[in-house]
This record gives structure tokens, C-alpha cells and sequence, in this order.
């Protein structure tokens, strides 16, 4: 029997060096296969899955994707993962820390996967890049603060699982959000070292396990006050 494609893939070399393990999904090191095999570049012109971001604007093109991934090894301000499934090595989606200030010891994190790849993942596979992405801020950068500013009431279910891994609604920047004709609210969330380290005490890391997780999940209140 002929190997499928998706099976040639996993057992060809793999595409991109991990740099993170997880239990999920790892998070790997950008090269060009993001842009040429696996639509790093169309992930940003899809604009029906970019409502809650700054993306899907201006169209993106793969020679400003492949600029943009040349200087990433030279900008010491953020790092930029992609986020591949553990199956086929392939890249679905990208997360970066962003902003990094050394001397306020804070970041600001971003996630974004793209639509069509969303099949390839466990629905919690987001949650734990996250995860990943922000113990990495705590445990190898040294921060004290990882924050994001999400559109509301668009993400409101994002955030709410984000509480699962520390992080906390700090405030609210009214009517700041504004793409094309749409306005909206923009919850100001962080997660900060003194949450890490408790979480990580009890479970082992901010993740824990999916299990770990998934009985959180069950436990959260089904209404919130907003």
C-alpha cells in the first residue's frame, strides 16, 4: 500500500527543531518550510479567522513573511515560535513573545493559528502554547509579568480558559479596539511570576497535564460577571 502524504511526511526528516516539548504540541524554530509548505504567510490573509486581531488589513505578502523571518535571528525584542503538531511536524500556527523590556522584566504575548489547520490540534492545544510560551518567559528570561491585551467580547471564552494557567482580567480599555467599521472593548490581561510559581508548585508547570486541565475546565463557573 502506498503511504499517504500526511504519512510520508511524518516519517520524512523533520521539518523544524523543536525548541519546547509539550504534551500537545511543541513549539519549534521558524525557517522557510513555514512559509513555502505550510501557509505561515496565508494564516495572516485569512481574514474572517483575524476579527480580533490587527491582521487581515493589508494583504500579507510570502516576500514581507520571508523578510520578517530574516529578522527575527537578529531581534533580541521578541521570539517568535511556530507551533506544530506533534503527529507530522507540521506548523499550524505561530506564537511570540513580544516587547520583551529586560529592565521592567515584562512581555507581551500573541498567538494566532490558522483556521484551516485548526483539525490537526486537541482543542486545548492552544492553551498549552501558551502555557508553554509564558513559563518560558518566567523561567528562562527572568520576567515578572506576560500580558496581552484581548478583543472583548469576541475572545471572551479565550480568556476565560486563560485563567486556567494564571492569568487575570487587570482592567478594561473601552471602545479601543476599531477595525474597519467594528468597535470594541479590549480586556487587559496578564499572568505574573508570583501565579506562575504557585501553579507550578501544585501541578509541576503552568500546564500540568491535559487531564489536569480538563477536570479544571469542568470545575470553572459555566456564567462570569461580564
Amino acid at each position: 500500500r502506498k503511504k499517504s502524504k500526511l504519512t510520508k511526511m511524518a516519517t520524512s526528516k523533520k521539518k523544524y527543531s523543536t525548541f519546547i516539548n509539550g504534551e500537545l504540541i511543541d513549539l519549534c524554530v521558524p525557517n522557510e518550510n513555514a512559509i513555502h509548505e505550510d501557509g505561515w504567510t496565508e494564516w495572516f490573509n485569512d481574514i474572517s479567522n483575524l476579527d480580533a486581531t490587527s491582521h487581515g488589513v493589508f494583504p500579507n505578502y510570502i516576500s514581507s513573511q520571508l523578510a520578517r523571518l530574516a529578522n527575527l535571528a537578529k531581534d533580541n525584542s521578541q521570539i517568535v515560535l511556530l507551533i506544530c503538531d506533534k503527529k507530522y511536524n507540521t506548523a499550524v500556527g505561530v506564537i511570540s513573545l513580544q516587547n520583551i523590556d529586560l529592565m521592567q522584566r515584562s512581555c507581551e504575548v500573541a498567538l494566532n493559528i490558522g483556521r484551516i489547520n485548526k483539525k490537526l490540534l486537541d482543542p486545548l492545544a492552544p492553551l498549552e502554547a501558551m502555557s508553554l510560551i509564558t513559563e518560558h518567559a518566567f523561567t528562562q528570561l527572568g520576567l515578572l509579568r506576560v500580558h496581552a491585551g484581548q478583543v472583548y467580547p469576541i475572545l471572551k471564552n479565550w480568556n476565560k480558559a486563560l485563567e486556567l494557567i494564571g492569568y487575570k482580567t487587570e482592567g478594561f480599555n473601552y471602545s479601543s479596539f476599531v477595525k474597519g467599521d467594528k468597535v470594541n472593548d479590549v480586556a487587559l490581561i496578564a499572568c505574573h511570576y508570583k501565579v506562575f510559581k504557585k501553579l507550578n508548585e501544585m501541578r509541576g508547570s503552568l500546564w500540568g497535564s491535559k487531564n489536569i486541565i480538563k477536570k479544571l475546565i469542568s470545575k470553572q463557573p459555566k456564567k462570569r460577571f461580564r
